[in-house]
């Protein structure tokens, strides 16, 4: 069955943002469709890293590649790479917490504090909290997805979370390279003037293009 994107504008996220997302081969088809090429527009390649807008409101992609034929890049085919993200951006992220969920470890519940950005606009600080689910792992790529936790136990008057209802991660190593695209979804819930209303896509970015940097340096 081929799904046609036209008039479900209102719906889309009501259909997507359920906790069995990714367990419906369905939905997913439906997410990656609108995530093809022609459904996308790039508002930032900076760095050789992809920024692209999608046709589903709040939807980003992110695709780019790391190179590195000094080092074994399958170490970075794992948790790892969530703990690269934090400590790489601790002048934007401070605090990482992370519970593992069943025994073979393919499944984290996964704490990000953000600090607060866009306090002049009266942006509260944010935080994510979230479960992944490792996918697909074989000796070469793997694929995390994960869904929002609808939990208030660190929210506080002044910390709110950060909207994220799913994310598609997937690496692949080719060679001396990594692979990486990344699709998620992310919302500030804010009123923001039209110049900043991606600026939620560009954050998560910036904390990618320092795990890039990073081990490219190795």
């Amino acid at each position: 069955m081929r799904f046609s994107f036209e008039n479900l504008e209102k719906t889309k996220e009501k259909f997507f943002f359920k906790s069995y997302i990714f367990k419906n081969l369905i939905i997913t088809n439906i997410i990656m469709t609108s995530t093809s090429s022609d459904q996308t527009k790039i508002i930032c390649n900076k760095h050789d890293i992809y920024l692209k807008t999608t046709d589903i409101k709040n939807v980003y992609t992110l695709d780019f590649s790391i190179s590195n034929s000094k080092i074994d890049l399958n170490q970075f085919l794992g948790w790892k790479i969530y703990e690269l993200l934090y400590e790489l951006n601790k002048d934007i992220l401070c605090d990482m917490k992370q519970f593992s969920t069943d025994k073979n470890n393919n499944n984290i519940q996964m704490y990000y504090l953000f600090k607060r950005f866009g306090k002049d606009l009266g942006i509260l600080q944010r935080y994510m909290f979230f479960n992944i689910e490792k996918i697909d792992h074989s000796n070469d790529s793997v694929e995390f997805r994960s869904t929002l936790i609808q939990d208030d136990a660190y929210s506080t008057k002044l910390c709110q979370p950060l909207k994220s209802n799913f994310s598609i991660f997937n690496i692949k190593k080719i060679n001396d390279k990594l692979h990486i695209k990344y699709i998620y979804h992310i919302d500030l819930e804010e009123q923001l003037p039209a110049s900043m209303k991606n600026i939620a896509g560009i954050l998560i970015k910036k904390l990618f293009w320092r795990v890039k940097t990073f081990i490219e340096k190795l």
